[in-house]
């Protein structure tokens, strides 16, 4: 059976907001999930479940019958609901097949952590064909390139890295560099979050919208941002104003 229990989400999580079936999501697939230890399809699996998700957990892998004691699925297509968050912990090569069969199985949200990159890639390239069919099937979708996020206050973890072991606060941290997601969520028990997201690539959610997520969660006391760019300039400037 898949991992059930009190579903994520709630009046804290935004539920009508539209990066909730990616931050707060009910169900989530795991797609490449491994019995594999130190393996990312392992480690994902691990964190999430570490973290007393109460949602429902789908491992997702052709080779297993069972993964960490869950039961595992052939593919999405065989699961038995419409999940809110399919996380593609595979690599680059099976990443294109594996987001078009999401789309296709009605995934209402996607994460990415692998870097997308092909080196005998065609024009468009990965990246700029993900971000395509997202926009056209209206998804949000986290990275690539990134580290997954921690909402800390309900307890989900998508990430192949552990998180703090911190009580959450009222710090929701957004950065594009992976080292400071890791380093300053879980090096200094001062800091305590509530949300901490690696945004990646945006390729169906920007910088923006994940700031008006977490100004959106009543925890928020300091909204704080580690950039590398600014996608969505007018986005990001409505964001601070609201902050």
């Amino acid at each position: 059976m898949a991992a059930r229990g009190m579903a994520a989400g709630g009046e804290d999580g935004r539920q009508d907001h539209r990066l909730a079936p990616m931050l707060a999501p009910r169900s989530v697939a795991l797609v490449g999930a491994s019995t594999r230890a130190g393996s990312i399809g392992n480690d994902m699996v691990r964190v999430l479940r570490r973290g007393g998700y109460g949602g429902t957990i789908y491992p997702v892998n052709p080779s297993y019958r069972e993964v960490e004691g869950l039961a595992c699925y052939e593919s999405l297509a065989a699961l038995p609901e419409r999940v809110d968050l399919a996380v593609l912990g595979v690599g680059t090569q099976r990443i294109e097949t594996l987001f078009d069969e999401a789309v296709t199985a009605g995934a209402r949200a996607i994460a990415i952590f692998d870097n997308l990159y092909l080196a005998d890639d065609r024009e468009p390239k990965l990246l700029q064909r993900l971000k395509d069919k997202a926009r056209e099937a209206g998804l949000s979708v986290l990275g690539g390139n990134g580290m997954g996020y921690y909402n800390l206050e309900q307890g989900i973890h998508v990430s192949f890295q552990s998180p703090p072991a911190q009580k959450p606060g009222g710090i929701a941290l957004l950065c594009h560099s992976g080292s400071v997601f890791v380093l300053l969520s879980s090096n200094d028990p001062r800091l305590r979050f509530n949300l901490v997201v690696s945004p990646g690539q945006e390729i169906g959610a920007s910088l923006a919208d994940y700031m008006d997520y977490a100004l959106e969660m009543p925890s928020t006391k300091v909204l704080a941002l580690f950039l590398e760019t600014v996608r969505d300039p007018a986005g990001f400037v409505a964001a601070l104003e609201k902050a």
